[in-house]
C-alpha cells in the first residue's frame, strides 16, 4: 500500500515496515523489572541499534535484558516511522503512541506482534480516518443547521406563548432527554468535590438568563437581526476569557474583538422597525445581554473541565429549567397584556399544535440531539476546525429569517454582520 507522507512524497508502507523491522531482531520473554538498576558498566542500546538475533554470550539474564530493551526500542522506531505520515492527516494512532513509550505499557509485548499491529493500523487507519472525519463534518453541519433554525422556530412560536414559559417548556424537554441519556451511560453522578456553586451559577446564566433573553429579544427584533447579534458570541467569550481567566490575548485577537463589537453597534444603529421587528434596537440589546450571559457560562464551564460534559450539561440544564419554572409562574401572574408583552394578553394562553411542535423540536433536536452530535464530532476533529463551523449558525439564521419570515435586512446591517464574522475569525484564530 502506498500513501503520501507529510511532505507529499509517495511512501510504500509495507517497505517502510520491513525496513524498520531490521531493528527488532530479538525476542525475549523476560523483561527487566521496573525500577531495577542497570548493571554497572552496561552500555545503553540506541533506539536505532542493530542487535544480532543470536543470544549474547556470557551472563544469560544480562543478555535477555539487553535483547529485550533493544527489541522494545526497535518497536518504538518502527511505530514512529509509520506515525509520521498518519499524523500528517491529523490522526493520532493510539496504539502507535503507546508503542512509542514501551516501558510503561508494553512490558511483555513480542516484536512480531507489534509489527503486525502497526501494519494493520497503517493499512486501515487512513480509510477509517476519512470516513470518521466525513461523518464528523456531516454531524457538525447538521448541528449548525439545527442551531441556526432556532431563531425562526422561536420567533414563530412566541406568537402564542410568553417567553419565559416557552423557555421553561423547551429546556424542560431537553433536561429530561439529557438526564435519561446520562443515566443510560452511567454519567449522571457528580464527583463529591464538584463545586455546586459554579453549577448553580452556570444554570442561572447559561440556561435561565440566556434563554429568557433569547426569547424576549425575539419578541422585538427579527430572526435575521438576532442571528447577526448572536454571531458576536465567540469574540465576546474570548474577551471574557481574557478578563476572568487571565488568558493571553494577542493584538490580532484584540482587533477582532473590537471589530465584532463595532459590527454589533452598526447593526443596532441601522435597525429600523419592520413587520417582523417592531422594536429592533430594544430586541437586539436584549439579545446581546443573552450573548454576555452565555459567555459567562462558557468561562465558568472551563472550571469544570475535569468532569464528563454530559454530566455537567444534564445537571445544569435541569437546574436551569427549574429556575425557569419559577420564572414562568411569576410571568403568568404578570400576564396583563402590558407594553412589555410578558404574557399573551389577559392571561390567555394560545398553545396550538404548532406551539407543541416547536417545544418538542427545540427541546429534542437543537438541544439534546445537538449536544450528542457535537460531542461525537469533537472526538474526530480538532477544536480549531470545529470553531470554524460555529460561523455557520448566524448565516443559517439570517437566511432562514429572510426566506421563511420575510425579514428585511439593510446593507448596513449586512456590513455589520460581516464585521462581526471578521472579528470572530481574528479573535479565535489559534495560529
Amino acid at each position: 500500500m502506498r500513501v503520501q507522507d507529510s511532505h507529499g512524497r509517495s511512501v510504500d508502507v509495507d517497505q517502510r515496515i520491513n525496513d524498520a523491522a531490521r531493528f527488532v531482531p530479538c525476542e525475549a520473554d523476560v523483561m527487566q523489572p521496573r525500577g531495577q538498576d542497570r548493571p554497572a558498566g552496561e552500555k545503553r542500546v540506541s533506539v536505532m541499534s542493530e542487535v544480532p538475533a543470536q543470544r549474547v554470550p556470557g551472563d544469560g539474564s544480562h543478555a535477555e535484558r539487553l535483547g529485550e530493551e533493544a527489541q522494545l526500542h526497535g518497536i518504538a522506531a518502527l511505530a514512529w516511522l509509520i506515525v509520521d505520515f498518519l499524523q500528517s492527516e491529523g490522526v493520532a494512532i493510539e496504539r502507535a503512541e503507546r508503542i512509542g513509550n514501551p516501558s510503561r505499557v508494553l512490558p511483555k509485548i513480542r516484536a512480531d506482534t507489534a509489527v503486525n499491529v502497526v501494519r494493520s493500523d497503517a493499512q486501515h487507519a487512513i480509510p477509517t480516518l476519512m470516513s470518521s472525519s466525513r461523518l464528523a463534518i456531516a454531524q457538525l453541519v447538521l448541528v449548525m443547521l439545527l442551531w441556526g433554525s432556532t431563531f425562526v422556530v422561536t420567533k414563530a412560536a412566541l406568537e402564542g406563548l410568553p417567553p419565559v414559559l416557552f423557555a421553561f417548556a423547551r429546556t424542560g424537554v431537553a433536561a429530561v432527554c439529557l438526564l435519561l441519556l446520562a443515566v443510560f451511560k452511567r454519567q449522571w453522578r457528580l464527583p463529591s468535590d464538584t463545586p455546586r456553586g459554579i453549577l448553580v451559577t452556570m444554570a442561572v446564566f447559561g440556561i435561565a438568563i440566556y434563554y429568557t433573553a433569547f426569547n424576549l429579544g425575539l419578541r422585538y427584533t427579527s430572526a435575521a437581526q438576532a442571528a447577526l447579534v448572536q454571531s458576536s458570541l465567540p469574540a465576546v467569550t474570548t474577551a471574557f476569557a481574557m478578563l476572568f481567566l487571565r488568558e493571553q490575548l494577542k493584538a490580532r485577537g484584540a482587533l477582532g474583538i473590537l471589530l465584532a463589537i463595532g459590527g454589533v453597534a452598526m447593526i443596532f444603529a441601522q435597525s429600523a422597525p419592520s413587520p417582523t421587528a417592531d422594536r429592533p434596537i430594544l430586541g437586539n440589546l436584549i439579545m446581546f445581554c443573552g450573548v454576555i450571559a452565555w459567555s459567562a457560562y462558557t468561562v465558568l464551564a472551563r472550571r469544570l473541565a475535569g468532569i464528563e460534559p454530559l454530566t455537567v450539561v444534564s445537571w445544569v440544564t435541569t437546574m436551569g429549567a427549574a429556575a425557569l419554572g419559577v420564572g414562568a409562574v411569576i410571568e403568568w401572574g404578570m400576564s396583563t397584556g402590558d407594553d412589555l408583552r410578558l404574557g399573551t394578553g389577559g392571561g390567555g394562553l394560545h398553545l396550538t399544535g404548532g406551539g407543541w411542535t416547536a417545544i418538542l423540536y427545540l427541546g429534542l433536536l437543537p438541544s439534546a440531539l445537538s449536544f450528542v452530535l457535537y460531542s461525537q464530532a469533537l472526538r474526530h476533529l480538532r477544536a480549531a476546525q470545529v470553531a470554524v463551523f460555529i460561523n455557520l449558525v448566524p448565516v443559517v439564521g439570517v437566511l432562514a429569517g429572510v426566506v421563511f419570515l420575510g425579514d428585511a435586512l439593510s446593507s448596513s446591517a449586512l456590513l455589520g454582520g460581516g464585521l462581526v464574522l471578521a472579528g470572530v475569525w481574528l479573535s479565535t484564530r489559534s495560529d
